[in-house]
């Protein structure tokens, strides 16, 4: 039987950001000056020369606001990476936006790049939220850009949405929901927020100026979420992830697959043959290493024994299909039985994972309680 294809991403971290959201925990920065996003190009465009290589079946522009970078930048970093690797006929190529950051002229040029992902931050479709969020744009703009995308061509749109917001009702979820249905995205990414200690929103949260829905409301809205999406024609194909004719995020599967790929970029994470690695996350160390001749990895370590064989379990127990049970036998190996036993078999009494067809997956209910799931196979 011929191996299946490896399939292989490159994501590419842009770490600048016009601000800071109050929620945000992520490895960015408020752009220092216009001038950092050039030094920091020319610096990527070190780490490709030094590191890309091989067949990519995704690239992928995140951060940050990567939209905050020009389109000749971006054009920069893609010629640069494309005299390195080949490219899969059908690659996927995405770009996270935030609607504050563009403009109709910067969707075209994007198109003309060979961008054919959008990732759309919307976080909210009502302006209280956005701004208690800390997000830039408006619910307007948001809705406005989203057209001109779509008159632009684009054809692959994704959505980010988050529930579970302080103050927020359950008729304002669906009201969210509603909404952003409207504007027919093809793949709609579902966050229930979490609060991340020291973040703005979360000292807010800590100091009683703001009261978070109870963990029932909570989980209304996902189940309400994923009725509601199904009947729209999505398909949910991981715990947080919705998509429509077939539009799933290629980029993330590859990590769910537990598939290689390579980090180009201050505080950007690699896997490759087993290893993984991580770069400088201060940006200005990320570029001072690369301008005086140094690799910007910041460290190290060999995935092996049963820390890869649980992580593959659990990353394979996000996607809706769930794994093979003799793949996760030949994972473990002996200690098949003792795992099956101490960390399985709980779950599957509680009736949060399912055996069905000799494949392990999570049940409606496990998707609620993932986490206590996962914490038993660690």
């Amino acid at each position: 039987m011929p191996r299946p294809h490896l399939r292989r991403g490159i994501y590419i971290h842009l770490p600048f950001c016009l601000a800071k959201c109050a929620y945000c925990d992520f490895a960015s920065i408020p752009l220092p000056a216009p001038e950092w996003l050039d030094r920091y190009v020319n610096a990527l465009k070190i780490e490709i020369q030094q590191r890309a290589q091989g067949t990519v079946d995704s690239i992928y522009f995140g951060g940050g606001t990567p939209s905050l970078f020009r389109p000749h930048q971006l054009a920069d970093i893609l010629k640069t990476l494309t005299a390195r690797v080949a490219c899969a006929p059908d690659v996927e190529i995405t770009l996270e936006v935030n609607p504050a950051t563009s403009t109709p002229a910067d969707l075209q040029a994007w198109q003309q790049l060979g961008i054919n992902r959008l990732s759309l931050g919307v976080q909210s479709t009502q302006d209280r939220f956005l701004t208690m969020l800390g997000r830039l744009h408006t619910a307007e703009q948001a809705r406005q850009w989203m057209a001109g995308a779509r008159a632009t061509g684009f054809a692959n749109i994704s959505c980010d949405l988050m529930y579970g917001l302080p103050g927020q009702t359950f008729a304002e979820f669906q009201a969210d929901m509603q909404e952003l249905l409207q504007w027919e995205p093809d793949h709609l990414s579902l966050y229930g927020l979490t609060l991340e200690p020291g973040t703005p929103l979360a000292l807010t949260v800590e100091r009683g100026e703001l009261p978070l829905p109870d963990d029932d409301l909570v989980a209304d809205m996902y189940e309400f979420c994923q009725s509601r999406l199904k009947t729209c024609g999505f398909f949910q194909y991981e715990l947080s992830n919705f998509a429509k004719n077939s539009k799933k995020c290629r980029h993330n599967c590859i990590y769910w697959e537990y598939q290689p790929y390579l980090g180009l970029g201050s505080a950007a994470h690699s896997f490759l043959q087993g290893r993984r690695s991580w770069n400088q996350e201060d940006p200005l160390n990320y570029c001072q290493n690369l301008e005086t001749g140094k690799l910007p990895i910041k460290d190290f370590e060999k995935i092996t024994g049963k820390k890869k064989a649980a992580e593959r379990l659990i990353l394979g127990l996000r996607l809706t299909q769930g794994v093979s049970v003799n793949m996760v036998k030949r994972l473990f190996g002996a200690t098949w039985s003792q795992l099956y036993h101490e960390a399985i078999q709980p779950s599957l009494d509680e009736g949060l994972l399912e055996e069905i067809q000799n494949r392990l997956r999570l049940t409606d209910r496990g998707m609620l309680l993932s986490n206590q799931v996962f914490r038993r196979m660690v």
